[in-house]
């Protein structure tokens, strides 16, 4: 079981979700801490697409990196990445639904060497309090046809 997942429904089709949320340089359009996305290898979203996210954190900006590893087309991609001793396994699906709307799920692992084993509850707690906003974000944009 992850640490963190949730869910939202978006009244758009499942195909247009799933676009828009592997459009990685469009990430700071919902996610409420992004400052800027670098996105190497990505056009299209692709295993072995890499990203390299500016975040505002507790701690300040930090630069976060990950990998694109797993990827379902038009339904679901995994990544691997962190920053510094924090290290996070998340998996973002996409489920059609009837009326051409669908669900988006994000679920995320992560894990972090002994000497940051302390930040971790930190790091889940921001994750958890940010997610249910970013998901808002995200829902507002597609139905609003601004993806």
């Amino acid at each position: 079981m992850p640490d963190i997942s949730r869910s939202i429904d978006i009244a758009c089709s499942a195909d247009a979700a799933f676009a828009y949320l592997t459009d990685f340089a469009r990430a700071g359009e919902w996610q409420g801490s992004v400052e800027a996305v670098e996105v190497r290898d990505g056009d299209p979203a692709r295993v072995g697409t890499t990203v390299t996210e500016t975040r505002r954190t507790p701690a300040g900006s930090q630069r976060i990196s990950y990998e694109v590893t797993e990827l379902v087309p038009g339904r679901a991609y995994t990544f691997k990445g962190g920053g510094g001793p924090i290290r996070a396994v998340a998996r973002v699906t996409v489920e059609p639904l009837a009326d051409n709307r669908c669900r988006v799920t994000a679920a995320f692992d992560f894990d972090a060497g002994l000497t940051a084993k302390l930040l971790l509850p930190l790091i889940r707690r921001e994750a958890e309090r940010e997610l249910p906003a970013d998901q808002e974000r995200l829902k507002v944009r597609l139905e609003s046809g601004g993806a």
